[in-house]
């Protein structure tokens, strides 16, 4: 009896909870639309990090524009420097130079951005592969937050925004 009455509650909750908008807090949404701003797909493994941390980072919004739509375009260079008297490679720097377009109602906001990191190259076969990976993501994370930090600052001035048409991006 005891059991039917807690299963007959149980799903009474669940019911209940459905209804009235509730979303874990851990939950896993990967739309671009996510708030009001939207994101363009950016191409490549380093891209789509780049991407999650700007969803993750913009997903409460920007104060000072209501919607809106984020273009970016990143180049990822590595440079490796010796320190060894051998001449091997011994660090290695991951460097991300990025390009971001916000399009709103009111205008353009445009700026440029970069993110660096470098890592320790290992001895070992394929390590280097992983640690250059994760020297990606940290340049990549550090990307998002001055495109989201910008964005901030230049929304709350109307001078900041620029006539799409005009935008250059060949820069």
């Amino acid at each position: 009896m005891r059991l039917k009455l807690a299963s007959a509650l149980l799903a009474l909750s669940s019911v209940a909870v459905t209804g009235c908008g509730f979303t874990p807090v851990y939950s896993n949404l990967e739309d671009s639309t996510v708030g009001s701003i939207q994101i363009d797909p950016i191409p490549g493994a380093t891209g789509h990090a780049l991407r999650q941390e700007l969803v993750r980072l913009l997903r409460p919004g920007i104060p000072g524009a209501s919607s809106g739509r984020l273009e970016v375009t990143f180049q990822e260079t590595t440079n490796a420097f010796s320190i060894e008297r051998q001449g091997g490679n011994v660090r290695t720097e991951a460097l991300v130079k990025a390009n971001y377009y916000f399009y709103t109602d009111k205008g353009a906001l445009t700026g440029q951005t970069e993110g660096n990191a470098s890592f320790f190259t290992a001895e070992k076969p394929m390590s280097d592969i992983l640690a250059r990976r994760s020297a990606s993501e940290r340049a990549v994370k550090d990307v998002a937050r001055e495109i989201v930090n910008d964005l901030i600052l230049k929304a709350k001035d109307d001078s900041a925004y620029k006539d799409p048409e005009t935008i250059d991006k060949k820069k």
